[in-house]
């Protein structure tokens, strides 16, 4: 069912928990996952940060954003 959607959307949210390092650690699967169900080699993705308010419960630091995703065209945002 998920393949279905990615078949037919137009570019994406890839949401994670700033307090979730787990949720962080999927977005690589999930834009490979995009990428080859659009059969592209790039597509319109948003990487977007959630829970910012939880400072004191953070698990991804702005160093691990920076530094995980080299290969991606990306700017950043805060």
């Amino acid at each position: 069912m998920r393949e279905q959607y990615m078949r037919s959307g137009e570019g994406f949210l890839l949401v994670y928990s700033v307090a979730d390092r787990s949720s962080f650690d999927e977005l690589p699967r999930l834009h490979r996952q995009i990428l080859r169900v659009k059969d592209r080699d790039e597509f319109p993705m948003l990487m977007v940060a959630n829970k910012a308010d939880l400072q004191h419960q953070r698990m991804v630091l702005y160093t691990l954003l920076i530094s995980g995703f080299p290969h991606l065209n990306s700017v950043m945002f805060s």
